[in-house]
């Protein structure tokens, strides 16, 4: 009725499928793997991308600075999320949103308040300032 071929023509078919099914789920677990490896975004993440993204929109950067002294305006340099912290301190400082004044008043604020960590937040907001000046010049 039929030939053995036909036959074996289904088994390789069926060989075949099975193995690019097996190689689709190992495929689906090494990358599900490598997505729980990913840090989770932090509101710190939230809020540089707000920073970098705001084209100095004083509405999106006021909010930013409200949520900024409402929820991390104190951190040590234990925390975690410290290098991140001060990127965001940095980013805020690079806009044009801020005068070279109101940064001073900034960094003075936030030395006061976090004094274990001075030379960090001196640091970070002397380099963003002096960057952003340096920007000026090159105009």
């Amino acid at each position: 009725m039929y030939q053995i071929s036909y036959f074996f023509l289904f088994y390789i078919i069926g060989i075949v499928l099975f193995v690019i099914m097996l190689g689709i789920l190992f495929l689906c677990g090494f990358f599900n793997k490598n997505m729980e490896k990913a840090e989770p975004k932090t509101t710190l993440d939230f809020l540089l991308e707000q920073v970098n993204n705001s084209h100095n929109d004083k509405e999106i950067l006021d909010s930013v600075m409200r949520e900024f002294y409402a929820n991390f305006y104190n951190i040590s340099n234990t925390n975690k999320n410290f290098d991140k912290w001060l990127n965001l301190i940095q980013a805020i400082t690079l806009l044009d949103y801020m005068s070279v004044e109101q940064a001073a008043r900034f960094r003075d604020d936030l030395v006061k308040k976090n004094p274990k960590i001075k030379s960090d937040i001196e640091h970070s907001i002397g380099v963003s300032l002096k960057y952003r000046e340096n920007k000026k010049i090159k105009r």
